[in-house]
């Protein structure tokens, strides 16, 4: 009786994920088709100021052609690249590193500042052990460079001990990894669910996940693109995301003639008796009724999965919020679509531009019988004739 009724539960349960994964699949699938136009420029952005020769639009990025026919069977003309950006933003990061942010918290009540030291305290050992100052740094650096940057919160076991402690970790590639979904709020606390993208190395995933299917979580938004070849990884890493979600669900609450409101459960049935021993009891209203009633509120949930099925989860998160940060850069909204970008997109054209008028130059001077004259306007006055 009890195998079968273990049986039931084990089908009842892999129905539910069956369902998370396809609501899963279908959210992301959602999110990718409306920030499809934002995310590409970004990773454009991205291979313009980072890859060997981006500048030249050899990604795919041939917007303008400003490098002439490609089918021709002329030799390659010189390609030089003249990086002015670069600069500019390694010396925004150095600023950034030399004036470190922190996380200071400040109470909205009087009496309040044991509280807050204890709290401040509290979050620069997270800081401390997390190496913050790394995440922040490259979050900053891929807002500046593509406009998306963010970073996670998790929760780790310390060793040898039960007691779990928190850490902060870096999101990389926040353009490609880093999704949410509708949200008013540029903190996206109000999103209803969340994704972080990763891959993981295919003797990596066996080991953890024997009897998963080999299936990568689709990546239609980057292959439908051509933005970056995926052969390089392909038979050696699988394409994984940790899908976040909060599930409705509804709590009752009580005040108490202190002042403190409480969540009616078990833990709270058990210390009522403590509480009114000490005179504390349910507070009432003017007509004698008490103060409780039902509140709409989350669950936050956590769900490892791949293209094909849940890998882990439901796992419980005990925060409000789901503990994912994001960064963005110049955002702004038109027709209802949001695009974000960072100091990177409007440099395109003209650095562009600038690469092919050098190479164009010290190709005419290369090929010159004679010494080409390179004059500005004020040292020609006077000596036209003479030219």
């Amino acid at each position: 009786m009890s195998e079968a009724i273990d049986d039931y539960r084990k089908q009842e349960l892999k129905t539910e994920l069956d369902a998370v994964h396809k609501e899963a699949l279908k959210r992301f699938a959602a999110t990718q088709d409306r920030e499809r136009t934002s995310r590409a420029l970004a990773i454009r952005d991205k291979i313009h100021v980072e890859s060997e020769g981006g500048a030249w639009g050899d990604s795919g990025f041939d917007r303008n052609n400003i490098q002439g026919d490609s089918t021709t069977d002329a030799p390659e003309p010189p390609r030089y690249s003249i990086d002015r950006v670069t600069p500019i933003l390694e010396q925004a990061l150095s600023d950034q590193r030399q004036n470190q942010i922190q996380i200071q918290v400040r109470a909205t009540h009087s009496g309040t500042s044991s509280a807050d030291d204890t709290m401040n305290g509290l979050i620069k050992n997270i800081e401390s052990v997390s190496d913050a100052a790394y995440v922040y740094d490259t979050a900053f650096d891929e807002t500046q460079k593509c406009g998306y940057g963010g970073w996670q919160i998790v929760t780790e076991y310390s060793d040898d001990s039960f007691d779990q402690e928190i850490r902060m970790r870096p999101i990389k590639d926040a353009a490609s990894s880093l999704w949410f979904g509708p949200s008013d709020l540029y903190t996206k606390e109000d999103a209803l669910y969340a994704f972080v993208i990763w891959y993981e190395e295919l003797d990596e995933y066996k080991a953890q996940y024997p009897d998963s299917l080999l299936v990568d979580v689709p990546n239609d938004q980057i292959a439908q693109l051509g933005l970056i070849s995926a052969d390089w990884s392909e038979g050696e890493q699988i394409r994984m995301a940790a899908y976040w979600r909060k599930k409705p669900i509804k709590r009752d609450i009580v005040k108490m003639t202190d002042g403190k409101t409480y969540d009616v459960t078990e833990e709270f049935e058990k210390v009522q008796d403590e509480l009114k021993e000490k005179g504390i009891t349910i507070a009432v209203d003017g007509k004698g009724k008490e103060l409780r009633r039902t509140v709409d509120t989350y669950e936050i949930e956590r769900y490892i999965i791949s293209g094909a099925e849940v890998l882990k989860g439901p796992q419980k998160w005990l925060g409000k919020y789901i503990p994912l940060v994001p960064e963005y850069g110049v955002e702004t909204t038109i027709q209802g679509h949001s695009l974000v970008r960072g100091r990177v997109r409007k440099t395109i054209d003209s650095s562009m531009v600038y690469n092919y008028a050098i190479s164009g130059a010290v190709k005419q001077t290369a090929i010159s019988p004679q010494d080409v004259l390179m004059l500005t306007p004020e040292q020609a006055l006077n000596h036209t004739e003479s030219i």
